[in-house]
């Protein structure tokens, strides 16, 4: 039944997504928030999907939309994007199958990075983060500290290491780690995972320069 062309209706609210998928009569539900979201988009991948219809409420559903639209974009882009690699740019396709030896890094998700961050190994940690968009920006003026947030860089980027930061959480034992680290000490879940987003982003970036792979990547090497 799973191949037959699914229909999903997702009811939002601000704490849950209920899901329902026919003909299937499979009922779900998951938390509203960036966890709950990346599990219903894994759960729909096993599905033939024939539509999604989505309930508006009030812009709770606007991160859901968002997180639908890139992997629909995604998934037009990708196999164009393959193939281009595969027989123009064979340097390309090397970066993409070294980038996917990170646990939480898969083909949609490297080859977004390689082809719309051709810097990869080019720059310090300091200077790719800043250029993608995910360096906190101090925001103080006088004796005033203000908060630090990260601000313009390349969207696309970083929407692929959001991505790449949510699956990572689950199956990286390396930022899994380090995300639980910050939520211990006491930072907000948001930014903790904006935190592990530019860690990856970091290591990625050390691996393309020194061209080795996340088994024998040595992570201090990701600090230079």
């Amino acid at each position: 039944m799973s191949n037959i062309s699914q229909w999903v209706g997702i009811d939002v609210s601000q704490a849950t997504l209920d899901v329902y998928i026919r003909p299937l009569g499979k009922a779900l539900k998951f938390p509203n928030n960036e966890v709950g979201i990346f599990q219903l988009l894994e759960q729909l991948k096993s599905f033939e999907i024939n539509r999604i219809i989505l309930e508006a409420t009030g812009g709770l559903e606007t991160e859901l939309i968002i997180q639908f639209k890139y992997l629909d974009d995604c998934l037009k882009e990708i196999n164009q994007e393959i193939d281009s690699l595969t027989k123009n740019n064979p340097e390309w396709m090397a970066k993409v199958n070294l980038l996917q030896t990170t646990p939480g890094i898969g083909q949609v998700i490297s080859t977004t990075l390689v082809a719309a961050l051709p810097e990869l190994g080019q720059l310090t940690a300091k200077q790719i983060s800043r250029l993608v968009g995910v360096a906190p920006i101090n925001h103080d003026s006088g004796q005033h500290r203000g908060h630090r947030m990260i601000s313009g860089g390349r969207s696309q980027v970083r929407a692929a290491l959001y991505m790449g930061a949510l699956v990572a959480m689950r199956h990286n034992s390396t930022i899994k780690a380090f995300y639980d680290r910050l939520v211990e000490r006491g930072k907000s879940k948001k930014l903790a995972l904006t935190a592990c987003m530019r860690k990856l982003l970091v290591i990625l970036n050390a691996m393309i320069r020194h061209q080795r792979p996340w088994q024998s990547t040595d992570i201090s090497l990701s600090l230079t």
